[in-house]
């Protein structure tokens, strides 16, 4: 299932309900994040072999578990694991492509999908304008070297 699918399968109000349970601390941001899921929906997607992997990560750190979004390659690729960067500053339309990876859904529901993607989608602003003007921003990077 591809990320376009999952974003058309659910309305915003069960997408809602998830963001405010996994991240109460952004409950004020829910206008930003609602004006991205409608705008999702009228995106393109854009065709890709790139999987979406959603995984429960221990922090020794924080000494607690920590979500990490991550996209992977498809074993014909070119590029490894150490390539992946800079998930949150690739275009919408490329993450609609992107297909969900089988454990991802049998470890997350579907609303927690949407909810971890919305999350990281928005890390850098609410319209892809945000997220040009921070990787603008970025020292020592390119847009090139920084998207998918």
């Amino acid at each position: 299932m591809k990320l376009y699918d999952l974003i058309h399968k659910h309305a915003w109000d069960d997408v809602q309900t998830a963001l405010v349970r996994l991240y109460p601390d952004y409950e004020s941001e829910l206008a930003g994040y609602r004006q991205v899921y409608d705008k999702l929906k009228t995106l393109a997607p854009v065709p890709s072999d790139l999987r979406l992997l959603i995984q429960l990560v221990y922090s020794e750190h924080a000494q607690e578990f920590d979500v990490e979004l991550k996209c992977l390659y498809p074993p014909h690729a070119t590029r490894n694991a150490s390539s992946l960067f800079a998930l949150e500053l690739t275009p919408w339309a490329n993450w609609l492509g992107m297909a969900i990876e089988a454990q991802t859904l049998a470890d997350f529901s579907e609303f927690d999908i949407l909810a971890h993607c919305l999350y990281q989608m928005t890390f850098f602003g609410f319209t892809q304008e945000d997220i040009k003007t921070a990787t603008t921003e970025m020292p020592g990077s390119s847009l090139g070297d920084i998207l998918l």
